[in-house]
C-alpha cells in the first residue's frame, strides 16, 4: 500500500451484520419473519409506515409535529437465534447510522422517497 493511500472499510460488508435481503429468504423464512411495526420510536424521533414493497419502505421521519424527512431502506431480515436455548425468530431490521447510503437513503421529500422507492423495488438482487 502506497504512503498517502489510507486503508478503507468496506461498510456495506460492515453494516449489515447478521441480515439477508428478504429476496434471499427461503419460502418458510420469508412466512415467519416479524416485521416493523407501522409506527415506531427511535433516536428522538417518531417514525410512519408510508409504503411497503416486497424489498423497500418508506418511513416518514417526524419530530412532535414536524415532517422532518423520509427513510428509504431495503427490507433487511436478521437471521434466527438460538441464545441459551431459546429460539429468536427472524425480524426486519431498521436502519442503523453505517447504513446509510448502502441500503438505506433519507430523502427530504415524500417524492424524492417514491422516486429511490421505485428505483430499489425494479433492481434486480
Amino acid at each position: 500500500m502506497k504512503k498517502n493511500q489510507s486503508k478503507k472499510k468496506n461498510y456495506y460488508n460492515v453494516s449489515r451484520r447478521i441480515g439477508k435481503p428478504i429476496t434471499h429468504l427461503s419460502i418458510e423464512e420469508q412466512k415467519n419473519y416479524i416485521p416493523l411495526p407501522s409506527i415506531l420510536k427511535k433516536n428522538g424521533f417518531i417514525y410512519t409506515l408510508v409504503k411497503r414493497g416486497i424489498k423497500t419502505m418508506i418511513y416518514e421521519q417526524r419530530d412532535g409535529e414536524i415532517v422532518v424527512g423520509y427513510e428509504v431502506f431495503k427490507n433487511i431480515i436478521s437471521k434466527t437465534k438460538n441464545i441459551s436455548g431459546k429460539i429468536i425468530s427472524p425480524r426486519e431490521l431498521f436502519p442503523k447510522n453505517d447504513d446509510f447510503r448502502f441500503t438505506a437513503w433519507a430523502p427530504r421529500t415524500l417524492e424524492e422517497a417514491i422516486i429511490k422507492f421505485d428505483e430499489l423495488e425494479k433492481v434486480k438482487d
